[in-house]
Formats: C-alpha cells, sequence, structure tokens
C-alpha cells in the first residue's frame, strides 16, 4: 500500500478501493499533528469505510500530546463510533538517520573509517556559531552531528571532544588532517557533501522520520513500541479472533 489510504486511487487501488471491493476491514494508521487536522482524515476514513474501520492507530504522538489525544479526542472518536486501538509515542531512535542513509540522502563521501558500532543521528547542530557560544551545545550533543564547512576546524575539534555522533562537512572541501586523524581516534564518522550548509540542513530535515525502517536497532524497537502500545485485545476481538 502507498503512504496513504489516498494513494493508488487512479488504478482502482487505494486503500478505499481495495477495502470496499474486496470488503475487507481496515485498520488506519494516522500521524498525530499539532493542529489535530488528522482528526478530519480520520473522520473521512469513517465515513467512507463504515464497518469496515476496525479503528485507528494514532503514530508519532509527542509526550505533551498524548495527554489531549486521551482526555479529548479519543472520547470524542468514540462518540462517533471510531475506536482508537493504540497511541504510539514518537521516538527519537526511530525518527534518527543511520551513516548509510545520511550518505544516501546527501550523495557524501565517507572520509574515516567506517565505525565499528552502529551510528544514530537524532538531530543536527549547526557550525554557524562562535567556538565559545558552541561549545556548551556541544557538551548536550549525544546523539547529534555537527555540520559545518571546512574551514571551521575549531568547531569541529571542540565537538569532537564531546559526545557527539558524526561531522557532515560541507563546500565539497575537505577538512584539515587534525581534524580527521583526531575523528579516527574518537571512532566519529566525518562525511564530506558538496553542497552548502543550508542545503544539507534542509535536505536531512526534510528525510527526517520518513526514511525507511531500517538497522537491526530501528526494527527491534519499532517492535517494541507496538507491543506496548496496541489494545491486541480490541483488535482481535475486532477481527473476530
Amino acid at each position: 500500500m502507498g503512504g496513504s489510504i489516498y494513494e493508488g486511487a487512479f488504478l482502482g487501488l487505494s486503500g478505499f478501493q481495495v477495502a470496499q471491493n474486496w470488503d475487507v476491514p481496515a485498520l488506519l494508521i494516522a500521524v498525530y499533528d499539532e493542529s489535530l487536522r488528522s482528526l478530519d482524515l480520520v473522520l473521512d476514513a469513517w465515513y467512507r469505510l463504515g464497518d469496515r474501520l476496525l479503528g485507528v492507530v494514532v503514530n508519532k504522538v509527542p509526550a505533551h500530546g498524548r495527554q489531549v489525544l486521551l482526555e479529548e479526542v479519543v472520547p470524542f472518536m468514540e462518540r462517533k463510533g471510531v475506536k482508537t486501538l493504540g497511541i504510539i509515542a514518537q521516538d527519537s531512535k526511530l525518527q534518527a538517520l543511520s551513516l548509510e542513509e545520511i550518505l544516501g540522502i546527501t550523495g557524501g563521501e565517507l572520509l574515516t573509517t567506517s565505525p565499528a558500532g552502529e551510528v544514530r543521528v537524532e538531530g543536527f547542530l549547526l557550525g554557524s556559531m562562535g567556538l565559545e557560544a558552541a561549545v556548551p551545545y556541544f557538551r548536550k550533543g549525544r546523539g547529534k552531528a555537527l555540520i559545518a564547512p571546512a574551514d571551521r576546524a575549531d568547531l569541529m575539534l571542540a565537538a569532537l571532544e564531546c559526545p557527539i555522533s558524526a561531522i557532515i562537512v560541507t563546500e565539497g572541501l575537505s577538512p584539515s588532517e587534525s581534524v580527521i586523524h583526531r575523528a579516527e581516534e574518537k571512532g566519529v564518522p566525518v562525511v564530506l557533501v558538496d553542497m552548502d550548509t543550508l542545503s544539507a540542513v534542509e535536505l536531512l530535515d526534510a528525510k527526517w522520520g520518513i526514511v525507511a525502517l531500517s538497522g537491526k536497532g530501528k526494527v527491534a524497537r519499532a517492535v517494541e513500541l507496538v507491543k506496548a502500545s496496541l489494545d491486541w485485545e480490541a483488535l482481535l476481538g475486532a477481527l473476530g479472533v
């Protein structure tokens, strides 16, 4: 199936058409959004599918959104006849980008040897500030990658003394040998990309949280979240199992 229940309509294979034409039940996965616009999509699906809609699972729910769902949205949907069968929390580990994904997205080149362990980048630090102002951010940068041009060796060396996951060097120019050497010692991958810093940030940000679910760590975490978050008894009951 495509990325939404509407995709494939021109082939007669949208989620709606498959459920209606083959008379099969449907479970709707709705991604949480602050404006609750996804609520309109859920209700539209309910109007179209009727009893074929088993219920809805709300995905990528931030901690502050869970209470709103439980206190306001879930009861409202229940009154409409739509069961909420699960609320899956937003998880930084699942939204993180692996080193392989970063290389694939940017077309970048790995300048260091491949790290021994799995690399997960859960956010970015931009090399656009002074060294003194940047260091406090670097110290809180566990799981993040520094994105900076090659002439900011001062930032890169400072970041390498902190718990960062990777360095992404922009503008297509390699950083100094001192940066590469220290990164090798620390086991931090350095990626060279042929684009400016802003373009690199925008490109990676656009892919954030929507790249394929891959890697043992991500798959295991996804299974764990689904097992813990779905109302399996209600779901199996709706399926008649």
